[in-house]
C-alpha cells in the first residue's frame, strides 16, 4: 500500500484544499511502482471526497464543480488511472464484489461515466450470479443509470428482506431512486423496513426521507403511509435540523397551517447564514403557499440574507441563479433592485447571456 502512505503525505502537506485532488493526480502519476486495484480504488475515494469539498463550500457551486471536472479529465495521472484500471496486471474480471462495486460507485460519483459504462459489464455478471451481498448492492443501485436498475431489483429487494439488514442510512440511500422508480421491489423492501424503524432514526435522517418521498408524484399507499409516519414522528420531536435538511423538508408541507411548517418557520427566523439557492428555495416555497399569510417578517429577513450576498463584487453564477429563479424574489422591490444594480456591472461582453435572461425575465 505504498502509494495509499503516499496519497495520505500529499493531504497532510496540502496547505489548502483547493487543489488537492490535482495534487492526488500528479501524485498517482509520478507514482513508479505498480499499483494495484485497491489502491486505484483509494485514490477515486480521495478525489470523490475533493469534489465533495466543493460541494460543501458556501457560495455558487457549478463553476467550481466544472473546474474540479476539467482539472481532472486534463490531467495526465487520470490517464494513467484509466490503463491501470483497465489494462492493469490486476484485472478487474479478478476482482472481489466489494472492490467492483466500490469502483463502479465512486467513478458515477465522480461523474466518470464513460469508464463506469465500461466496468458495468462486469458488475452485470456479478449481480447475475447471486454472490453480491446486500452493502455490495446498494452502493451500484445508488448510482447506476435507471435504465440498469431493473437488472438487480429483485435481487437487492430480496437481499433486503431476507439477507443481512442493511443500516438504516444504506436504506435512506436505496430509497433516494424512489422519485424514478417509485414501484420497484427494491423502494417496497426499503419503505417496509423503514417503516418499521422510524423511531429509531435521527430527525435528520426523517428530514431527508421527507425530502426523497416528496419527490414522488402518485405516492402508492406503503410510501404514502411511510411519509406520514416520518412527519408525524419529526413534529413530534420538533428538534433542531441541519440547513439542507430544514431546506429539503420544504417539499414536504402542504400548506402553512402544517404542524411541520410552524417547527421549519422557527428555525429559518434563526438561521441568518443561509446560501443563496437556499434562500431562494424559501422563498419559492412561500410564494407558492403563502396566500392567506404573507408571512411579512420572514420574507423581509430572507431578502436581506439576498441583498447581503448580491455585495461585493459581481457574481455572474449567483446572478444567473437568481435570474432563473426571479419568481421567487418579484414580489420584494428591494431584492429585484440589488439584483439590477448588481447585474449592469457585469460586463456584457463576458456575461451577455447571463444578462439577457436577466432582462428578458
Amino acid at each position: 500500500m505504498a502509494l495509499s502512505k503516499r496519497l495520505g503525505e500529499v493531504q497532510r502537506a496540502a496547505k489548502n484544499k483547493r487543489s488537492l485532488h490535482v495534487e492526488y493526480l500528479k501524485a498517482f502519476n509520478e507514482y513508479e511502482g505498480t499499483a494495484s486495484l485497491e489502491e486505484v480504488a483509494i485514490l477515486l475515494n480521495r478525489l470523490l471526497e475533493t469534489r465533495g469539498d466543493v460541494l460543501r463550500q458556501k457560495g455558487p457551486k457549478g463553476s467550481q464543480l466544472q473546474r474540479w471536472t476539467s482539472e481532472c479529465v486534463k490531467h495526465e495521472g487520470t490517464s494513467k488511472l484509466r490503463k491501470q484500471l483497465f489494462e492493469g496486471e490486476d484485472k478487474l474480471e479478478d476482482a472481489t464484489n466489494s472492490l467492483i462495486s466500490r469502483i463502479y460507485n465512486r467513478l458515477l460519483r465522480i461523474s466518470f461515466r464513460d469508464d463506469a459504462e465500461q466496468v458495468w459489464p462486469i458488475v452485470s455478471k456479478r449481480i447475475s450470479s447471486g454472490d453480491m451481498v446486500t452493502n455490495e448492492l446498494i452502493g451500484i443501485w445508488s448510482v447506476a443509470p435507471k435504465d440498469k436498475l431493473p437488472v438487480m431489483d429483485s435481487r437487492l429487494a430480496k437481499a433486503i428482506r431476507e439477507g443481512e439488514q442493511p443500516k438504516s442510512w444504506q436504506m435512506l440511500i436505496a430509497l433516494g431512486r424512489s422519485g424514478e422508480l417509485p414501484q420497484s421491489k427494491v423502494v417496497q423492501a426499503c419503505a417496509t423496513t423503514l417503516g418499521n424503524r422510524i423511531e429509531d432514526l435521527s430527525s435528520d435522517d426523517l428530514a431527508v426521507l421527507l425530502a426523497q418521498l416528496s419527490k414522488v408524484g402518485e405516492s402508492t399507499g406503503k410510501l404514502q403511509s411511510l411519509k406520514r409516519q416520518a412527519k408525524d414522528e419529526l413534529v413530534r420531536r420538533g428538534g433542531e435540523l441541519e440547513t439542507p435538511q430544514l431546506c429539503g423538508v420544504l417539499s414536504a408541507i402542504e400548506s402553512l397551517d402544517d404542524d411541520l411548517w410552524r417547527m421549519c418557520r422557527k428555525q429559518l427566523l434563526a438561521r441568518d447564514g443561509l446560501e443563496a439557492s437556499q434562500v431562494l428555495d424559501v422563498l419559492g416555497f412561500l410564494n407558492q403557499l403563502a396566500e392567506k399569510q404573507e408571512e411579512p417578517s420572514l420574507k423581509g429577513f430572507l431578502v436581506r440574507q439576498l441583498q447581503k450576498l448580491l455585495q461585493g463584487y459581481p457574481d455572474s453564477e449567483l446572478i444567473a441563479n437568481m435570474a432563473r429563479n426571479l419568481d421567487a424574489i418579484v414580489s420584494s422591490p428591494a431584492a429585484c433592485q440589488s439584483l439590477l444594480n448588481k447585474a449592469v456591472q457585469l460586463r456584457e461582453d463576458l456575461y451577455p447571456v447571463v444578462l439577457w435572461r436577466l432582462f428578458v425575465r
